[in-house]
């Protein structure tokens, strides 16, 4: 009876976890991205809620972008598709024409002072990722090297 007990506890407390609901998570993740990299920009630069309503549906098309362009190469990787050197010049003209495509909304809604600010800050970004990148070379290559000695 004791084991019943228990068991039929345990069964409805499991049940109960496993039903929760989404409703406070309505939002999509590309939506709370989005919310995100708005109030970020808000804080950098400054923003006057115009600009924030102006910029808010390009940062919305951009993560949209980067959650097809990631499950996309997820379903490749899955697959075992090998991108070919032509696929991955395309893809990086693409890249390009998409950022240059962004610059120019970009210098339209904001002043030149914020402008400025914002390609700073994506300088910094980029070698900061950069740096980060190389060390993870510099790491890799002394594991390797540890590796090699102890032999």
């Amino acid at each position: 009876m004791k084991k019943l007990f228990l068991a039929s506890t345990f069964l409805i407390s499991v049940l109960g976890f496993s039903q929760t609901s989404n409703e406070g998570s309505k939002k999509s993740v590309v939506e709370k991205q989005t919310e995100l990299n708005v109030k970020r920009l808000t804080l950098e630069l400054d923003l006057t809620p115009a600009q924030q309503e102006k910029i808010k549906p390009l940062i919305a098309a951009e993560m949209e972008q980067k959650d097809l362009k990631r499950v996309s190469f997820i379903n490749k990787k899955e697959q075992g598709i090998v991108i070919s050197e032509d696929e991955k010049h395309d893809l990086r003209m693409k890249l390009l024409d998409d950022e240059i495509a962004k610059k120019a909304k970009m210098k339209e809604i904001l002043t030149a002072d914020q402008y400025a600010k914002w390609e700073k800050n994506i300088a910094d970004r980029r070698s900061n990722i950069q740096e980060k990148r190389e060390g993870k070379k510099e790491q890799r290559a002394e594991k390797k090297e540890k590796r090699n000695s102890n032999k």
